[in-house]
This record gives structure tokens, C-alpha cells and sequence, in this order.
């Protein structure tokens, strides 16, 4: 008997809402900020907001850049050790530094994983620490497999 293994959905270049498996929160910019340094964060769904949606472009090293729509700066890691967090930055001179690039790893499950190249962790929204406004922040961490590090990408047309 054959069996067909599940192929994970590849993700285009295009604006995206990101929704955590293990909370069913999505990625948000804290307080539809635009300031660089604002919280990237887990939140409730709220329909249409733009700070929820991000722009995904691949660079030419196969690496991908997160972008906020609302903002137009970028998810940037915040600094390269477990449970640092990533908050939104202008990219200088329309060139993303490794903070702010992150590579796919396309799950069995049809999830994905996102790993930041100068860190080498994953976006994760494992229940952690709380922003002085009382949200909790997407943290770095190390592990890739469990529900919390296992991403959906829906396609905002």
C-alpha cells in the first residue's frame, strides 16, 4: 500500500497573517505602533488591522524579510540569545541586516517555522513575558517543533 506524504504550502512573496498553532494568536505590532523599536507581539485576531499583516519578500540569499504593513519597517530580532524579542525596525538603505531575515522551515503539518539568520532561533510564542502594556511578547527560542514555534500563513488578497 503507497501513501502520500502531505506537502507543506509554499509561501509566495505577498501580505500574510500569521497565526500561531499552539495560541491561535497572530504576530502584531504592539499598539499599531510605527516607531522603530515597537513590540512585536501575540494577539487576538482583530479583522483588517494592518498592524496583524505583514509583507513576506524573499532576498536573493533565499532568505525572507517580514514587513509591517502598517509601518513598513521590519520584524527585527531584538538580539541573539533565548527569550530576547523581536521588535519592528526601518531597513537602512533598502538593504535587511541578518537580524531582520529569517529562513522558512517548511513542518510535516503543513506549518512553518521561522529561524532568524543572526540568531539562529525561532520566533515563538510560547506564554513568556509581559510588555509594560500586558501582552506578551514574541521571544527567540530554541526549540523548532512544538506548537508553539509552528506558524499558518494566510494569504491577504
Amino acid at each position: 500500500m503507497l501513501f502520500a506524504l502531505s506537502q507543506p504550502a509554499y509561501i509566495v512573496a505577498g501580505t500574510y497573517k500569521i497565526t500561531c498553532l499552539g495560541n491561535k494568536q497572530v504576530l502584531d505590532i504592539e499598539g499599531a505602533s510605527t516607531a522603530d523599536g515597537a513590540n512585536l507581539v501575540y494577539f487576538s485576531p482583530t479583522a483588517g488591522a494592518t498592524n496583524q499583516q505583514f509583507q513576506v519578500a524573499y532576498t536573493a540569499d533565499f532568505h525572507n524579510t517580514f514587513v509591517a504593513v502598517h509601518s513598513g519597517k521590519a520584524i527585527t530580532a531584538a538580539g541573539t540569545n533565548v527569550a530576547d524579542t523581536f521588535t519592528q525596525q526601518s531597513i537602512a538603505n533598502a538593504t535587511p541586516t541578518d537580524p531582520q531575515l529569517f529562513k522558512f522551515i517548511y513542518n510535516k503539518d503543513n506549518t512553518i517555522t521561522m529561524r532568524n539568520k543572526a540568531s539562529g532561533l525561532v520566533i515563538s510564542c510560547y506564554p513568556s513575558k509581559k510588555t509594560p502594556a500586558g501582552n506578551r511578547f514574541a521571544i527567540q527560542d530554541t526549540r523548532f517543533f512544538n506548537k508553539y514555534e509552528k506558524f499558518t500563513f494566510e494569504l491577504i488578497p
